[in-house]
């Protein structure tokens, strides 16, 4: 029986082999799960560099710096930007530590992708930024008191009231 190919399957292409493209070239298929209680985000993106056909965007939500509303909290937050500063000079060659604008802490980093690439590449690529982030994510475990985790309850939101 032959298969028509390549053939749609959610935002992406499949071609002869099984391998991925990208559906359209402003399609940006993306990947959330949660490793180590950690929110995590794999995106499929368009390559920047020139001959890479893709690139694939990861990052990871490793806390929040605390707020300085209550008497402890400037000294938490004095304490969680100092880790932050500590991890940032520890970090590899190709990841960034950014502060978001709603006081979450993100580490993120990219790879360059040869396009159709398999299901088994991307998962490769996902697993080793995982393996690589847990290094990040024992650091700051170790250092006590400052950024509150991913997990914690601090990391949903606020509630205006």
């Amino acid at each position: 029986m032959q298969r028509n190919t390549p053939f749609r399957l959610g935002r992406f292409l499949v071609d002869r082999e099984g391998r991925l493209l990208l559906g359209t070239p402003d399609a940006t298929p993306t990947l959330h799960l949660h490793w180590r209680g950690v929110p995590v985000c794999a995106q499929l993106q368009p390559g920047a560099a020139p001959g890479a056909d893709g690139r694939l965007a990861l990052s990871a939500i490793i806390g929040r710096v605390p707020s300085t509303a209550s008497h402890t909290g400037v000294t938490m937050r004095s304490t969680a930007l100092a880790q932050l500063h500590d991890l940032a000079a520890a970090m590899g060659d190709g990841w960034r530590l950014a502060l978001l604008p709603d006081h979450r802490a993100s580490i993120a980093a990219a790879r360059d992708l040869k396009l159709p690439a398999s299901a088994a590449a991307l998962l490769a690529e996902i697993t080793c930024f995982l393996l690589g982030l847990a290094p990040y994510l024992d650091l700051l475990g170790e250092s006590g008191a400052g950024i509150e985790p991913a997990g914690s309850p601090m990391m949903a939101g606020t509630a205006n009231t």
